[in-house]
């Protein structure tokens, strides 16, 4: 059993959206698999232009940005990632209540504590944060029982690691909020490194002037999908954009903003060893 805010049919069926949140990241983070791909364009509304310190003649791939943003990495103390996700309400099988928009928040400190607040239609739904390797959830989580202690202050559960690496969706989710925050598309094998980008011009981004870039890719079972990466004047992303299974969904970054994650209010203290 999973811990959830209310047992109806739209907060099960949240479990899937979850899970897609994290498929989706994976996506705009590592730049898909296959190649080839036959994605669907998305056309570019000012005229193209180089990466921050390109030639505007120079073919520019996917290895080329990733570089540009772990050389900017270094310069990195907080960060604020906010994605927002909108399902096609015309796709197969939609209802108006998986078409409604989600959020996903996700903040690092400079001590390189986490949090993740997910919204569905402007409520909170659920939330988790990780300080020091101890985690914390509450809401609705992909926690399974076993792994949560209980339940104190509003609503919140202590998280066990260890006692989640039966299930793949929790097992993720806390690896994710126990690992290091890692520069966009780090680890990526040559192939990956070699392809070739779109440059689709300047856009704005929340305030910020930031060269955007097409990169077509398929999912391990061939269907095409697009990343729209908009990078700023540093080498920082601005934006990723991800169309894919029937999803558009948007992270938008910030760097360096005042950000403090502390442990839940109420959270028990361990007694003192006899």
């Amino acid at each position: 059993m999973k811990r959830s805010i209310r047992p109806t049919h739209l907060f099960k069926r949240l479990a899937g959206l979850v899970s897609a949140l994290f498929f989706v990241s994976l996506l705009a983070a590592c730049g898909g698999g296959g190649d080839d791909p036959t994605p669907t364009v998305v056309p570019a509304t000012v005229a193209p232009t180089s990466p921050p310190g390109g030639s505007p003649s120079a073919t520019i791939t996917v290895g080329d940005l990733a570089d540009l943003m772990a050389a900017a990495w270094s310069g990195v103390d907080t960060i604020r990632q906010t994605r927002m996700t909108i399902t096609d309400p015309m796709a197969a099988g939609a209802t108006p209540e998986a078409a409604a928009q989600s959020s996903y928040m996700t903040e690092v400190d400079a001590n390189g504590n986490k949090r993740v607040v997910i919204e569905v239609g402007g409520a909170i739904i659920g939330e988790i944060v990780a300080i020091g390797g101890e985690i914390w959830a509450r809401g609705f989580m992909p926690i399974p029982q076993q792994a949560a202690g209980p339940v104190f202050g509003e609503g919140w559960v202590a998280v066990t690691p260890e006692a989640v690496q039966s299930d793949p969706t929790a097992t993720q989710l806390v690896n994710s909020m126990l690992s290091p925050y890692p520069p966009l598309y780090s680890g990526l094998s040559t192939t990956e490194r070699q392809r070739v980008v779109e440059p689709l011009g300047m856009r704005e981004v929340a305030g910020r002037s930031c060269n955007a870039f097409r990169i077509p890719a398929t999912t391990p079972t061939g269907e095409a999908y697009d990343v729209i990466l908009s990078l700023d004047e540093r080498g920082l992303p601005c934006a990723v954009e991800t169309i894919a299974l029937n999803q558009t969904t948007l992270d938008v970054f910030t760097f360096n903003e005042p950000i403090t994650i502390v442990k839940p209010e109420g959270t028990p203290v361990a007694s003192p060893a006899a």
